[in-house]
């Protein structure tokens, strides 16, 4: 009976949601909410609330988490 080892060469499979389109889709989509989360921030003091900040500081930080990880993802990947 054989192995189901295959060739040592083989690199393994990238998850589609791994790709470098996917991550490149997700980048410019972060960098889109970054820019609505500073468009809500500007907007916020017209309506007097300031309690509401938070929901657009919310917004840009955790898009810019996203959007770093996935920028240092594509980098590495362009640089080996």
């Amino acid at each position: 009976m054989q192995t189901e080892n295959g060739p040592m060469f083989r690199k393994a499979p990238v998850p589609w949601y791994d790709s470098t389109g996917i991550c490149i889709a997700v980048a410019f989509l972060m960098l889109g909410t970054f820019l609505f989360g500073i468009a809500g921030i500007r907007a916020a003091p017209q309506y007097n609330n300031p309690g509401l900040l938070w929901v657009p500081v919310t917004l840009c930080l955790f898009s810019a988490i996203v959007f770093i990880s996935v920028v240092s993802r594509i980098m590495k990947r362009a640089l080996s």
